[in-house]
Formats: C-alpha cells, structure tokens, sequence
C-alpha cells in the first residue's frame, strides 16, 4: 500500500510547461508523453512503487481516493516511472501522473484543480487574472514563480556560495597566469649560460626561439589538460556537498553539476593568450643575448 499524489495532466502541453531535468527519469520526457498518449488509462508511477510492489510496466494499478467522498478505486496502465517529479517530494509519499481528460472522465466531471501556465517575460500577474475571469475562469488562489525565484535568488545563502565560487575562479586563473609568467622568467635568467652556449656550437635564434617555444606551448598544454581533468573530476566528486537549505524544497532534487564550458572557454584563452606573451617576450630576451656575455659569466661561474 503506498500513500500519494496524482497528478492529472494535458500531456500535449505539460513539455512546455512543466520543469524537468534529465535525472528525474530514466525516459526522456517526450518518451513519458508519448506513453501517457498511447494509454488513455496510463499512469506513471514512482520508481519505489514498482520496487515495493513488484509491479512492472504494463501492469494494472488500482488507485483509491479520486473522490473523497467514496472508497471506489480506478484501475490505471503503468507505462513509466519517474524518480522526481515537479512539486512531489518524498515527504508527501509516491508519485502518480496521469491523463486529466481520463480523470475527470472517471470522476464524471471537471472538479477544481490546480494550473501551471507559462507567462511570457514582463507580463503583470493582475492583469492576467483579470483576463482569466473575465473568460470565465474563477481563480481561487494563485502563487507566482518568477517573484519566488527572484526572492531565491536575493537569498543570502545562494549569493554567498557564488561568491565565493566566482571569486575562487578568478584567483584560480590569476594564479596560474602569474605562475607561467615566473616560470619561464626564472627559467631564462637560470639557463641564460646555456643559451649563450648552444648559441656559440651554431644554433640559429630562430632554431632557439623555436626551442623554447615548443618547451612553453607543451607546458601550457598538458597544465590546461591535466587542470580541465581534475577539475571536471572535482566538481562533479564535491559539489553535490555544497548543497544547503533548511526545508525539503531546498534539498530536493539535489544539485546536477552542470560545467559551465564557456566561463572554460574564457579560462582557457587567457591562458593561451598569456602564454604567446609570455613566449614572445622570452623570444625578444633571447635575440638580444650576447654570446660572448653569456660565456663570459659562465667563465667567471666556473
């Protein structure tokens, strides 16, 4: 016996309508309005009623309590399961989602129930339910989702972890633009003998340069590769922690890590564009080295 809610829905318009993500089901969401098109008694049901009660898809389902005011029961199709479901949460028992029109056709006429509608962007809440009675729809209670997501996003809690995401981003690529930028200073000042070296045995400045610009370019490529690797691998291991509320609404469902490839994008050119600095000014060193200086010092060294 499992305790729940059914919800009754126009699976024609719920897909433009209804917020859901990837791993609220193991079918896509056009996969679970074409079942629900196919099986006029369909009804999609909670992973955990198929495993408490060893029902599989396909199978009939009785369902209790459509009308309160009697014990009658209504027998539906399973054709899907879901994990989450849009306002359901695990408190409130398992989910069932099912066709309006065969609800209400079992309950032998439209009763109250609830709308979610999709308003265009700037549109004024009072006026639209002024317009909905004055067609003759008798809107008993409403709540607006923009003024809650907007409240949301003013939260302290919310602004404090972006912050401090946003902020460690930023140092994190300042950090390692300056650490290129004294590495390969350091490496020249260190191996300013050797240069004047190979270029006394006969090698070009061109064939130098080249030299060391593969040395920067390899560097700078296997730092971004070997950085992308464990960061993509850190994200997705410790993020899911980062989530944080006092309610259910604010656990549930839990974070999706999402990669945000063109704040990558930006960290990853600037990379490159301080490594072709960092390259042509050791470049611009390297055609003003003196041979005879450079062996000099390394006499006086030795």
């Amino acid at each position: 016996m499992f305790e729940g809610r059914l919800y009754g829905i126009d699976r024609t318009d719920f897909a433009s309508v209804g917020f859901f993500r990837e791993d609220f089901a193991q079918q896509s969401l056009g996969a679970l309005m074409n079942a629900l098109a196919l099986k006029r008694d369909g009804v999609i049901v909670s992973e955990e009623v198929l495993a408490g009660t060893g029902l599989q898809i396909g199978d009939t389902i009785p369902l209790g309590g459509l009308d309160p005011t009697g014990s009658a029961t209504t027998s539906f199709t399973i054709v899907g399961t879901v994990r989450y479901f849009p306002t359901a949460y695990p408190s409130r028992g398992a989910v069932f989602v099912a066709n309006l029109d065969y609800i209400f056709e079992r309950l032998g006429g439209e009763v109250p129930y609830n709308v979610w509608s999709s308003v265009a962007e700037g549109a004024d809440t009072e006026e639209i339910l002024e317009d909905l009675d004055r067609i003759g729809y008798r809107v008993l209670a409403y709540d607006d989702a923009r003024a809650a997501i907007a409240e949301a996003q003013r939260n302290p809690d919310r602004t404090g972890l972006f912050g401090f995401l946003s902020v460690g981003f930023l140092i994190t690529i300042g950090l390692s633009m300056l650490a290129q930028i004294i590495y390969a200073l350091l490496s020249f000042r260190r191996r300013f003998i050797l240069f004047g070296m190979v270029r006394a045995i006969g090698l070009s400045k061109a064939q130098l340069a080249l030299s060391l610009s593969s040395e920067l370019a390899l560097m700078t490529t296997v730092g971004i590769g070997l950085g992308l690797y464990v960061g993509l691998v850190a994200s997705r291991m410790f993020i899911p922690f980062l989530q944080m509320g006092y309610s259910e609404a604010a656990l549930v469902p839990p974070f999706m890590v999402t990669i945000a490839w063109s704040d990558v994008a930006k960290a990853v050119a600037a990379m490159l564009v301080t490594s072709l600095a960092t390259t042509a000014g050791v470049i611009a060193f390297l055609s003003r080295i003196r041979v005879f200086e450079a062996l000099k010092m390394g006499e006086a060294l030795t």
